[in-house]
């Protein structure tokens, strides 16, 4: 029997479904894992500073320069907020990396694995859903990112039209310097673009992927509850009935020491996110009020 448990484990193993996401957040700089070396620090902290923070300073400066136009200040308002967000996503990441490796070893401790065929399902069913879930995410975004930044330059390449930053204007530089190095400008707006989109696409998928295996946990707990009385009594040899509410009580322990598990492990995902999350609704907030405004002015004929 512990031979079978053991590869059921091995197979319904909940962290191998943030396996891509942690490649993903190697590469991205962010990766909170337990011995992380000298050099991975140096690549971490140049990665981050080059395409996050000297980013948004940049952006941040542009909208002093801007010309005194409202559809232009509300266009790069768009992305702005949501540069804004992932923002936050890395802070959280870069300041809750022990907390984020404790999630990682929690979903992997025995309390949280399946002991019947029934809960081995659900989690099956979990992992299913959170894998087709980061694919589709996955295309959507690559293709509407890579549209976003390469159809001007397509453009500018076949029809010869002038090329515009798809970022923002960065008005703060001179013209001429803006035309000396329009590509170098353009492709680092690009690729920073895209790994915001790798950003968002492994932070989100990642946080989503946490509430679907609590619930299946809860899912787990509710089979295990519903079991307890299954079989409560039974006949002994000399046909006297023999209670079994002593193990049904070990039974009913050993569901409240999970239940409580379950809930320390959403403290601990509530501490993590909670600060991330209140940013990001906050700034589709703003996102929703900047494209109301943008639809309802007058444009001149």
């Amino acid at each position: 029997f512990a031979r079978n448990r053991l590869v059921w484990i091995m197979e319904l193993r909940q962290i191998d479904y943030f396996k891509i996401q942690v490649q993903f957040w190697r590469f991205l700089g962010i990766w909170p894992g337990h011995h992380v070396s000298r050099s991975y620090n140096y690549y971490s902290k140049a990665f981050t500073t080059t395409f996050v923070f000297v980013y948004i300073v940049l952006f941040s400066i542009n909208f002093y320069f801007l010309p005194k136009q409202l559809d232009i200040f509300i266009n790069d308002m768009l992305f702005y907020f949501t540069d804004c967000s992932v923002l936050s996503k890395v802070l959280t990441y870069l300041l809750m990396r022990k907390k984020i490796i404790a999630i990682l070893d929690v979903l992997e401790s025995e309390t949280f694995q399946p002991d019947d065929a029934e809960g081995r399902t659900i989690i099956a069913k979990a992992k299913k859903f959170n894998k087709m879930y980061w694919n589709v995410v996955a295309v959507v975004s690559f293709t509407s990112s890579c549209i976003h930044t390469l159809s001007d330059f397509i453009l500018h390449v076949l029809k010869g039209k002038e090329l515009t930053f798809p970022v923002c204007s960065y008005a703060f530089f001179p013209g001429s310097f803006r035309r000396m190095f329009v590509y170098p400008i353009y492709f680092y707006q690009c690729v920073g673009i895209i790994f915001h989109m790798f950003y968002n696409l492994n932070v989100d998928t990642f946080f989503l992927g946490l509430l679907v295996f609590i619930i299946a946990q809860l899912d787990i707990l509710d089979v295990k509850l519903r079991k307890v009385t299954d079989k409560n009594m039974h006949d002994d040899a000399d046909g006297e009935t023999i209670d079994e509410n002593k193990e049904s009580v070990m039974k009913i322990n050993k569901c409240i020491l999970h239940f409580d598990e379950v809930g320390k492990f959403c403290n601990l995902v509530q501490e993590v996110f909670s600060v991330t999350l209140f940013v990001q609704f906050s700034m589709a907030s703003c996102i929703i009020c900047v494209c109301l405004m943008r639809f309802t002015m007058v444009r001149k004929l």
